[in-house]
């Protein structure tokens, strides 16, 4: 029995983002070729306005939340 002819080869067509179809540039072996996937952040430092506010908000809220159930609920 023949075997069925092969299926044609799919010409494989450049993708519209590609400039450059030339041989890679040379990279030095030192250099990163991909960034890193997440960026080393080495001290985070969260400056004390936020944490006043943050404390202030907190305690305005527990305040309010003891006035409220104290008056409207009690």
């Amino acid at each position: 029995m023949d075997s069925p002819p092969d299926p044609p080869k799919k010409i494989r067509e450049k993708p519209l983002h590609c400039v450059y179809s030339g041989p890679a540039p040379m990279i030095p072996p030192e250099q990163r070729v991909r960034r890193k996937k997440y960026p080393r952040i080495d001290d985070p430092v969260i400056p004390r306005s936020y944490w006043y506010w943050t404390t202030s908000l907190a305690v305005a809220a527990l305040v309010l939340g003891l006035l409220l159930g104290r008056f409207l609920l009690g």
